[in-house]
């Protein structure tokens, strides 16, 4: 009888096992494809960048068309293509792109990022899909002031926002950072003579001074200048990775960062005049600016008309709505409330 009663117990055990092994396998893959599966759905990859960043990414007029174009552009189309979705590209300040990451407004970074011990606390990356240099840019007059790291101590040099290349600033020139949003604005600083130097990427320099004499390379070496450029991804998505990686493993196999070099310097060296080339983002810019103000100004008298008559109501509730709203609206900075709005409520 005893005997008879461990077989049993025996056999349920073995069938418990034998569910739990079953159901936990799916319900991790399930988990694991929920990202990948939501992108195969909609049918679309979104991918966030920051197009100021030629040759990786940047603006160019295309057939009469203004577009962002570059290598990296180039690999996202690939990855879309591979994975038989349409590409769609969302364009970030380079230090906004891993929030809009972690909140679902984008499918991947690629924009020129590396791994860091930071960044890997926040989202994965791929396998890398170029390595390349950091390197200082300094005037030519300068050339002669500077001829170690220890030249910088204390000047002004100029980095991108939240990069590698403000780290190396930092730690290895010891510099006085002077961190801004996008390389067209430090090497502008630095032809203006408000900096002292600016630490960039060497492709990313490269194609600045081939359009200006007047900057060059510093000859001094940085200890952790080699930089591996990959994809940024949300966490827990191994399937999405493996693709990503599948993909750039054609890449790199089949050396197409040449392919997709040769094809964007074109678009970098396009001899425009200032009017041709920004007169239409004036007038753009004036439409929606006139639009914006009537719309505001419509809304605002409507809304303000509403709340103030709902205040002077005699109805508690009423009342009690119009004096939270005005409350919040006075007490809160805007830039909160839209950070609210686009990251906290995930609906734009």
């Amino acid at each position: 009888m005893k005997h008879s009663l461990n077989k049993r117990l025996m056999l349920l055990f073995t069938l418990i096992i034998g569910v739990l092994t079953t159901i936990l396998p799916l319900h991790t893959f399930a988990e694991e494809d929920a990202i990948l599966k939501g992108i195969k759905d909609k049918g679309v990859l979104t991918v966030g960048l920051s197009a100021d960043y030629a040759p990786y990414e940047f603006h160019a007029t295309v057939d009469g068309k203004d577009k962002v174009v570059g290598t990296d552009i180039l690999i996202a189309q690939k990855i879309a293509d591979d994975m038989g979705v349409k590409l769609k590209v969302e364009e970030y300040g380079f230090d906004a792109l891993i929030g809009a990451l972690k909140t679902g407004k984008i499918d991947l970074i690629i924009s020129g990022m590396s791994p860091s011990p930071e960044r890997l606390k926040e989202v994965d990356f791929s396998d890398p899909y170029m390595t390349v240099q950091q390197k200082v840019v300094i005037r030519k007059e300068d050339q002669d002031k500077f001829k170690t790291v220890d030249d910088f101590n204390g000047l002004k040099v100029g980095a991108q926002v939240q990069s590698m290349q403000e780290e190396l600033a930092n730690n290895e020139l010891h510099a006085n950072t002077v961190s801004l949003q996008q390389v067209p604005d430090i090497i502008l600083q630095l032809q203006q003579k408000k900096i002292d130097a600016a630490v960039i990427e060497e492709p990313v320099a490269e194609a600045y001074l081939t359009q200006d004499d007047s900057l060059m390379f510093a000859d001094v070496k940085l200890d952790n200048a080699n930089k591996g450029t990959a994809i940024a991804l949300q966490k827990n998505a191994p399937d999405f990775l493996n693709l990503v990686n599948t993909s750039i493993k054609e890449i790199n196999d089949k050396d197409l960062m040449k392919e997709y070099k040769k094809e964007v310097i074109p678009y970098m060296f396009q001899d425009e005049s200032f009017m041709k080339k920004y007169a239409p983002y004036y007038i753009k810019g004036t439409g929606y600016t006139i639009f914006l103000a009537l719309i505001g100004v419509l809304c605002g008298s409507v809304l303000g008309t509403l709340l103030a008559l709902m205040k002077l109501s005699k109805n508690k509730l009423f009342k009690g709505i119009a004096v939270v709203y005005i409350e919040y609206v006075r007490g809160t900075p805007l830039l909160v409330q839209i950070f609210l709005v686009f990251f906290g409520l995930n609906v734009i």
